[in-house]
Formats: C-alpha cells, structure tokens, sequence
C-alpha cells in the first residue's frame, strides 16, 4: 500500500526524544543503518494494558514455561521520572503465593491442575506490532542485583566484567530478548514445534521434519510462506 511520510520527517516508530545523533549508525563496512524503531520512556506513568500502548503490552497471565514461579500482571509495570529528570522503563517484583489452575496437556490424562506460583512481575511485549526483519538492536537497561558494596556480594570485587558466582544476590531472571512473531512467547501451544528450530534447508539428519511446523522440506506450507522455506 502507499507510504505516506510524517510532517517532522521521522517515522512513525521513532521515539521524536531519541537525540539525532542516535538516529544513524555507521557500520564496521561503512554502511549507514538508520533508525527505525526507539523507545525514550520519556513519558512518565505510561499504561501497558492491551489497547493502552501503540508500541508495548503487558501480560496479565501465569509464566508456565520453564517451570517459572511467576505470574506476570499489567500493574506492575509502567514508567517513572526520576527529580534530575531522567526517565525510564521499570517492573516491579514482589513475593506473593498466587494458586492458579492452569491446563496441563502433558499430563495423563490431560486436564486442569493447581499449581503455585510464588511472585508476580511483569512482561511487556511488541508482538504484532512492530516486527522487522534485521539489522541492530541496542538496548540500555539495569538489571536487578544486590551489588552495593555493603551487601556482602563477593561478585562485587570482581569488577563490571566478573564472572558471577553467588547467585543468592541475584533473586530474578529478568530478560531482554527476540522471537520471530509466529510465534508467540509464554503463550506455550504458538511455539509447539515452532522454536527454537525452524531450518531454512531440508536435512532429516540434522534435525526430524516431523518436530518443526515450518520446514524447508514442506513444498506447500499454506499460511502465506513460500514454497520450501
């Protein structure tokens, strides 16, 4: 369909906070990569809840994945002002005992069964909103850590680039990462047979056609792909 450009010239998908000397990237190869997509969180108080944000939403839904003990909620998430004026993107964690009966299809029989959760967080994601293809991602972020220097953390003399050892002061798992949008994360049934391998050849030796949904071996895939893709 037609593109039709912004009247400030920056795209729709960039934060206009982002400072212009960010909006462009020269490459090891001399290539120029131009910003596409930023986030500033430059707004405090921001709303996350399905519907609320252009860019981001939150999950109001246990983590069944990975036997994780949290259940993430739309309230515990948002973003803040700091007095000195700096901005960001923050999630809160708290201990809470949340029973939660969930379908457990690997059981036998299948059916419903109580499981125990043991806090909530929370879970921002852009899936189906803003997708691409590649290029750069650049994400500044600080992490949850006991690493004052009163707190006893022998990690701590070991410097920015030390290797963690005592894990007790490290009590999240908290995670910035990717997936392609056919899938969708923590939302288990979008992912059977979708990640982590989707093989761009054919090759049964590596990898059984039959545990990947999209394989290079299938020459009508339906859904919109390409044949043998």
């Amino acid at each position: 369909g037609a593109e039709f450009p912004t009247k400030s010239g920056i795209s729709v998908w960039v934060d206009p906070d982002t400072p212009e000397n960010r909006q462009v990237y020269k490459s090891s190869r001399g290539e120029e990569w131009h910003l596409v997509m930023s986030d500033e969180f430059n707004t405090p108080n921001r709303t996350f809840k399905p519907g609320d944000d252009h860019m981001w939403t939150s999950i109001e839904k246990p983590d069944g994945v990975n036997a994780a003990l949290e259940v993430y909620s739309h309230n515990m998430t948002s973003t803040a002002c700091d007095a000195d004026g700096t901005c960001y993107f923050y999630i809160k964690a708290q201990d809470e005992v949340i029973p939660v009966r969930v379908w457990n299809d690997y059981q036998n029989p299948p059916g419903y069964k109580l499981v125990t959760f043991h806090y909530r967080a929370a879970m921002v994601q852009s899936w189906n909103k803003f997708c691409f293809q590649g290029g750069m991602v650049e994400v500044a972020a600080k992490l949850p850590g006991i690493v004052d220097a009163n707190s006893g953390n022998p990690d701590v003399k070991g410097g920015p680039s030390g290797r963690v050892k005592a894990l007790k002061y490290y009590p999240t798992w908290p995670g910035i990462w990717m997936l392609g949008n056919l899938g969708r994360a923590i939302f288990s049934a979008s992912n059977t047979r979708m990640w982590p391998f989707s093989y761009d050849e054919c090759n049964d030796k590596v990898f059984k056609t039959s545990n990947q949904r999209i394989s290079a071996c299938d020459a009508n895939p339906g859904h919109g792909l390409n044949p043998n893709q």
